[in-house]
């Protein structure tokens, strides 16, 4: 499946050729998810579809359209790798369909809320009974979820009492982080978070966050160009206004799809390179520290294909990531060597 339309509005979508972090967009029957948009064709970000590249934010290619520049690529040489990954295995539920995002419910493996693109972008719930397996997921989206528009980077607190998602309206506006609590069976109660996303016209996407939510990570088009940003808990319905995740001022490009450890220590992000996004990791020693010693991640990137993460264990034994290729969207799995 891919991006139908020439042009894109919106932030955060994730179409096959060009999409935003945590953004989904529909514009000529093209639903954007992930925020990722491709900016070939508009380094501003508004609007323009170049085809022969895919990016994700939201969902698809990470790129927003309505939050500033987008650039080709990091000019500046691309440091080695670092920090590899093992046993990687595609954990694709069904050919033909995109995904993208996967995040364990209540810190499992086995069970998790999945972003697919089915006519709109919605989350659904997945399962499997081992971890050689591929999620299986429902036939129905998790609830009705505020607005019309699309959602997508669901990830719950470790109790599944609250979630975090993002959300793209249809009708072009920037993607923004949003809340909901448990009531019975669904997700009710919902919040936006207007503190933390800044003005409505600056698109928000891929929220992740730590086992309770009293922490939030995210990327934001705030500056002109979409960089990381983090914020925190001060109400059962507020966080406080975002701040750059430090160790990253002198770490220059688009840096997407932030995922940090639940001990802080270790954060998976996407970066776009000269080829396109690129997935990276960074480390510190004390959770309140600045992230140092970015690199790619070894053992993950073959030619003409790009990825972003989506999702940490807890105990660091799984890392769940999308890979792009052919605007096509593909869940997969793989053990960190942390």
């Amino acid at each position: 499946m891919g991006c139908r339309g020439s042009a894109w509005r919106g932030s955060g979508r994730i179409c096959t050729r060009i999409v935003t972090a945590s953004t989904v967009l529909v514009a000529s029957g093209c639903s954007v998810l992930f925020g990722l948009d491709d900016h070939t064709a508009n380094p501003g970000g508004e609007g323009g579809v170049d085809s022969s590249t895919t990016l994700p934010d939201g969902g698809k290619p990470l790129d927003d359209s309505g939050g500033g520049s987008h650039d080709a690529g990091v000019d500046a040489p691309v440091p080695s790798c670092a920090r590899g990954l093992t046993s990687i295995l595609r954990i694709n539920p069904t050919a033909g369909e995109d995904y993208y995002s996967a995040r364990g419910k209540k810190n499992s493996v086995l069970e998790a809320y999945v972003t697919v693109e089915r006519g709109p972008l919605h989350i659904y719930e997945g399962n499997r009974t081992n971890t050689a397996q591929s999620f299986v997921i429902n036939s129905a989206n998790i609830g009705s979820f505020q607005g019309t528009g699309w959602q997508q980077h669901g990830i719950a607190t470790a109790d599944d009492t609250k979630m975090l998602y993002v959300q793209t309206p249809t009708d072009g506006g920037a993607s923004q982080i949003w809340g909901a609590l448990r009531v019975d069976s669904g997700f009710q109660n919902f919040y936006t978070y207007s503190e933390t996303n800044g003005s409505p016209s600056i698109n928000n996407t891929e929220v992740y966050a730590n086992a309770t939510a009293s922490l939030l990570y995210f990327a934001s088009s705030r500056t002109g160009q979409f960089r990381l940003y983090q914020a925190t808990s001060t109400g059962t319905a507020t966080y406080s206004a975002a701040a750059p995740i430090p160790g990253f001022d002198a770490f220059p490009g688009e840096l997407r799809a932030p995922v940090v450890s639940e001990d802080g220590k270790t954060i998976f992000f996407a970066r776009r390179d000269g080829d396109g996004l690129r997935l990276y990791s960074a480390v510190r020693d004390r959770a309140d520290a600045a992230f140092t010693d970015p690199r790619p991640v070894c053992n993950v990137a073959a030619s003409g294909e790009q990825q972003y993460p989506t999702w940490l264990a807890s105990d660091h034994s799984l890392l769940f990531f999308v890979k792009i290729v052919n605007d096509k969207y593909d869940l997969w799995q793989a053990k960190p060597a942390l």
